[in-house]
């Protein structure tokens, strides 16, 4: 909801004084004082109490105090207890919140079987919690999340046949997954992220309505993942992230509906079968072929590729707009990747074996190139009319950066511990530059052309001890932040008159 529409709601909520005749409490003071002096009526329709879930202070509430919402449709009591007898109360209730609750199970007749959402989040239960059988009557039940609770295995899911979106990320004990999760043959959601899962039921490549499978993080999850892949014929988002499995079937190709497929930091992958012309978004540790991701809009290679080359065919991905490169062995990024002529955004990190850049699209609004030890030298900059974020980190044995006063779109300028760089030349063209950070470069001992910018607003050049020479400061009226630390600072003259402070 637009925060406006939100705020006129509310606005009219709070025209009834009386809190306990409002339809909604939102206010934790509000509602914590509707409920312990028992002031709610039969208008109250939704109840948010919000306590700190580790406090060893909790507040316990009865049925007294629900006795008379009647038609209470939202719940929510993070951090509390709830206790006794809870017949013939919170019969229309359709959502509920109860993120912390209690291992010890303390309610009877706790029916709720018009339960449509419900979320115990960081709560220390498991699967032998004694809630389970009573949440068993909500047929109705689209929504369960359990996320970073103290789950080993998973329920039986059988009393949930209706359920949408099943939430068990940083369930960090969770291992094994119930055979009974085939019979959730509506499942659109699968997030198991963050888990010690090792293998998964066959069960789990049955559910056809599936669109997003999410296994990220969870690292002991290994082995072959079956043809029965190929079934998933709604999937849209598959991550395997940061897993041990071994290979994926030729079936991954069928998944038309595919639009984003995480393979980042799966070293142990062998190779990639044909993939889904649908794919827009891929993160991958090993090269695979590209010849067919006409649809592709952003290509991450993060960690793990053995290869020296990116593929020549990485011209004819014509509709990418990002490309990452993140921990791989590359030496060369080739003249194709100039000719992405949609290509926005490039970032290049740890990439410790990269020593040239042969071309860059003109395209470029972002350039990030951070920790890669061996590159000296950039291409000519000066065609890049469209950059506006540069962003140089940690590239020890870079010694030039040509054409960089002519980025007339440039509005951000980051540099930092690139010491073997003396001089950026005359920087008098980067009429839009708001942002120019230049620190921790000990070889830089000159800058020039500060004085025509009149959209800088931050300077900051702290830790550049040999930076001598710096033109145009005291000119610089527009300038709101100024660091200059670590400089020798008695022979800089017209500094800004203005104090030192940190960006």
């Amino acid at each position: 909801m637009h925060y406006q529409l939100s705020a006129l709601g509310r606005i009219i909520v709070c025209e009834e004084r009386i809190p306990g005749k409002r339809s909604r409490l939102w206010d934790h003071e509000e509602a914590l004082s509707v409920l312990k002096r028992r002031m709610g009526t039969e208008r109250v329709e939704a109840l948010s109490l919000c306590f700190e879930l580790e406090s060893t202070n909790r507040h316990c509430f009865t049925r007294k105090e629900f006795k008379k919402l009647k038609y209470l449709w939202y719940l929510q009591v993070d951090g509390t207890d709830l206790a006794g007898d809870f017949e013939d109360v919170l019969f229309h209730l359709r959502w509920l919140n109860w993120r912390g609750c209690s291992p010890y199970f303390q309610l009877t007749n706790f029916c709720l079987e018009n339960l449509v959402i419900l979320d115990l989040s960081n709560s220390c239960i498991t699967e032998d919690w004694g809630g389970w059988s009573h949440f068993k009557v909500a047929k109705k039940l689209k929504v369960l999340q359990l996320a970073n609770c103290g789950l080993r295995r998973t329920l039986d899911f059988s009393s949930y046949e209706i359920l949408e979106r099943l939430i068990l990320r940083s369930c960090e004990s969770l291992m094994e997954i119930h055979l009974s999760i085939g019979s959730m043959k509506n499942l659109k959601v699968l997030d198991i992220s963050y888990a010690d899962i090792r293998t998964l039921p066959a069960e789990i490549w049955m559910l056809e309505k599936l669109e997003v499978m999410d296994f990220t993080k969870s690292g002991n999850l290994r082995g072959d993942i079956p043809s029965y892949m190929g079934k998933l014929s709604s999937l849209r988002f598959l991550s395997f992230c940061d897993t041990k499995i071994q290979s994926l079937p030729r079936s991954l190709r069928n998944l038309c509906c595919l639009q984003t497929l995480n393979l980042g930091g799966c070293t142990y992958l062998q190779s990639l079968p044909e993939l889904p012309s649908s794919l827009r978004v891929l993160h991958v540790a090993s090269i695979p072929n590209l010849t067919n991701l006409v649809n592709l809009q952003e290509l991450h290679f993060v960690g793990g590729c053995e290869y020296a080359e990116i593929p020549r065919d990485i011209g004819n991905l014509s509709k990418l707009e990002k490309l990452t490169l993140d921990s791989t062995n590359i030496r060369i990024l080739p003249k194709e990747i100039g000719v992405l002529s949609h290509l926005k955004l490039l970032n290049v990190q740890f990439c410790d074996d990269l020593q040239y850049i042969v071309g860059l699209p003109s395209s470029l609004v972002d350039l990030s190139l951070a920790y890669c030890d061996s590159l000296e030298r950039l291409p000519y900059l000066s065609y890049l009319k469209s950059l506006s974020k540069l962003l140089l980190h940690n590239c020890e044995s870079l010694t030039k950066v040509q054409g960089l006063g002519r980025l007339e779109s440039l509005t951000n300028l980051n540099i930092n511990a690139c010491d073997m760089l003396a001089n950026l030349g005359d920087m008098s063209n980067l009429s839009k530059l708001i942002a120019l950070c230049i620190t921790n470069c000990r070889g830089l001992m000159r800058i020039q052309g500060l004085a025509e910018l009149e959209f800088l607003r931050c300077v900051d050049l702290h830790g550049c001890e040999n930076l001598y020479h710096i033109e145009g400061l005291k000119d610089l009226g527009s300038l709101e932040v100024f660091d200059v630390l670590g400089c020798p600072l008695e022979t800089i003259q017209n500094l800004p008159n203005m104090p030192i402070q940190r960006c």
